[in-house]
């Protein structure tokens, strides 16, 4: 057993693993979801599909993104009662979940070969509040506080939406993709920086920067030679500002002026890479892989790798 293995041994105890579930005869099989810690766990049977986001004693879980149908379910789970709170059915599948102060949630939906939709639940019932509709099949959003609330993108445009009503107070950006209709949309913030974004569309990363509450510009950009499926900005604990870069069999190490620190080629990689211990402090990032395991990355490339026998694992947090 590695030195490196016995140093990451603390921390994998407490990483949290969803085995998505297997399609059989057209009907989805329930998801379990492990907790690999030494505690009380209770075995909810919900539909395919993965964790979307946690927020407090509350996780919120979505039906599996490829579908043959128009909705799909989403389902509020509180851990520490271990009790569903409330299903939904929204239009397409959700991809994204942004909690807000008040407990209700915005959702970013897709539907297969159809447009993409910005929706809210109300956090105490699941009810849909509004609903608003993208040409596009791309979406992606993220609440980023005051001054600028709810950012959205279709991978070509970048809005500022009010979350009351959802509807759209200023573009903030244009002409940010290499197609006016990108067929998949990134967004995220710089854990360090307020002033700054990071987007992806199809093979193209961008940072952004919001100069003022009224618009944002290209700081630099990034090209990968396949489609950009994840982003991870985070902080090291020396202070250094990175960004992890999934694309399907490829994953980059990025400095914060997007210079390629390292990358890894023709891995099968599963998407939702985590920072350990925070994304402020990131000692690691940790990412699994459908085959061979979970692995830790830093700065200078893999550091530790643990088999997992049984290998279509995503990493969801801590």
């Amino acid at each position: 057993m590695s030195r490196s293995w016995l140093r990451a041994t603390p921390m994998l105890l407490t990483v949290l693993f969803l085995l998505t579930a297997c399609q059989r005869g057209g009907e989805a099989m329930s998801a379990s979801i492990r907790i690999l810690e030494p505690a009380t766990i209770t075995a909810l049977q919900l539909p395919s599909g993965q964790i979307l986001q946690r927020a407090g004693d509350h996780v919120l879980f979505m039906a599996a993104r490829i579908q043959k149908v128009p909705n799909r379910e989403v389902v509020l789970v509180d851990l520490r009662e271990r009790q569903i709170l409330w299903r939904a059915h929204v239009p397409g599948a959700a991809v994204r979940g942004i909690p807000l102060e008040n407990g209700d949630w915005i959702l970013v939906t897709t539907v297969e070969k159809g447009p993409a939709h910005l929706v809210r639940l109300n956090g105490d019932t699941g009810a849909i509040l509004w609903q608003q509709r993208y040409a596009g099949p791309a979406l992606d959003a993220l609440w980023h506080g005051e001054p600028w609330g709810l950012l959205v993108t279709d991978g070509n445009t970048l809005w500022q939406v009010r979350a009351e009503d959802g509807t759209q107070v200023r573009t903030l950006a244009w002409d940010l993709g290499e197609r006016s209709a990108p067929e998949n949309a990134l967004l995220a913030r710089d854990p360090n920086d307020p002033s700054r974004l990071y987007l992806a569309s199809e093979r193209l990363l961008l940072a952004l920067g919001l100069t003022s509450e009224t618009k944002a510009q290209v700081v630099w950009k990034f090209r990968s030679p396949k489609f950009i499926a994840d982003l991870l900005p985070f902080q090291t604990a020396q202070g250094e500002t990175g960004i992890w870069v999934g694309a399907h069999s490829y994953a980059y190490w990025l400095d914060a002026t997007g210079r390629v620190q390292w990358r890894l080629e023709n891995q099968d990689i599963n998407y939702g890479a985590i920072a350990l211990p925070n994304i402020k402090q990131a000692q690691w990032i940790v990412f699994g892989n459908f085959v061979k395991g979970l692995y830790g990355v830093d700065g200078h490339g893999i550091q530790w790798h643990v088999p997992m026998p049984e290998g279509n694992l995503r990493v969801l947090g801590i």
